[in-house]
């Protein structure tokens, strides 16, 4: 096997990225943009955030359980937002905020517009993070160097 080592390792590498179109929210950009959200690759750290996400939400909410029973409110309800406004309680969608929050490159996505995004345009929020899925599975990418400009005019 030839596989050489030391140029993969010097290799420069690249996010891999691609222009998800979301028509559907054409109304929050600029009249003279394209309707598209640039997502990238997860690095494989971000990954385990993300695949860990679930179990994090379910330790969170096992405390915010076992502190009910003592009745503290306060202390369960800022638990409770600690750990995504009670709003995932599917395992998958955890790991999806996650995955979005991580990998989306335009426009920048915290939690709160990730869980809105889920809340009222599910469709978007699947294809942006199944999107975030491939462009992961496919790794980074090697940086493309940009073609000869041509010969200097004279």
């Amino acid at each position: 096997m030839s596989f050489d080592v030391n140029a993969f390792k010097n290799a420069p590498w690249v996010h891999r990225t691609q222009d998800v179109p979301v028509p559907e929210l054409a109304s929050f950009f600029a009249s003279d943009e394209r309707p598209v959200w640039r997502v990238r690759n997860l690095t494989a750290p971000e990954l385990a955030r993300a695949n860990n996400a679930t179990s994090h939400l379910r330790r969170g909410a096992a405390l915010a359980e076992a502190l009910e029973a003592d009745d503290t409110r306060g202390i369960i309800a800022a638990t409770r937002e600690l750990i995504g406004r009670g709003a995932a309680r599917d395992p998958e969608i955890p790991r999806r905020l996650e995955m979005l929050t991580a990998a989306s490159v335009e426009p920048a996505c915290d939690l709160d517009l990730a869980l809105v995004l889920c809340e009222h345009h599910c469709k978007t929020f699947y294809a942006l993070t199944n999107a975030i899925f491939e462009l992961s599975n496919q790794g980074s990418d090697l940086e493309k160097k940009a073609p000869p400009s041509g010969a200097t005019p004279g």
